[in-house]
């Protein structure tokens, strides 16, 4: 299965080495009345995490994807590359660069790491 994701005007087509999770987070508030009874109330328009685990990637799409996490761009996800209608506007989010290994065969470098986006 190969994903699509980058800004508007470019993109990366990637295949996660193994299957991809998505995590829903709903907006949770608990609110105690004066009696002190307690009302949780779950709102639906949470946000999306999606993790993308990937292994050999070229340094120059490694360089491309650093530079959407460091800048914060807004990069649209289309999980299926086929259907160009349903995407997620999401960013790149993490405490560090998304490609931190490095695979290296005598002929050339590569990376791998985990993209962790969320939705915006």
């Amino acid at each position: 299965m190969s994903m699509a994701l980058g800004p508007v005007g470019s993109y990366l087509t990637v295949t996660p080495t193994y299957d991809y999770t998505r995590e829903q987070v709903l907006d949770r508030t608990d609110d105690r009345t004066r009696a002190g009874a307690l009302y949780t109330y779950v709102a639906g328009s949470g946000y999306t995490t999606v993790k993308l685990p990937l292994e050999w990637i070229v340094p120059a799409d490694r360089l491309l994807v650093n530079s959407w996490w460091k800048s914060g761009a807004n990069v649209l996800f289309f999980e299926d590359s086929n259907q160009s209608s349903a995407f997620l506007t999401m960013r790149i989010v993490g405490v560090e660069e998304p490609f931190q290994t490095s695979i290296e065969p005598h002929y050339q470098s590569y990376y791998a790491g985990e993209i962790v986006l969320e939705t915006v």
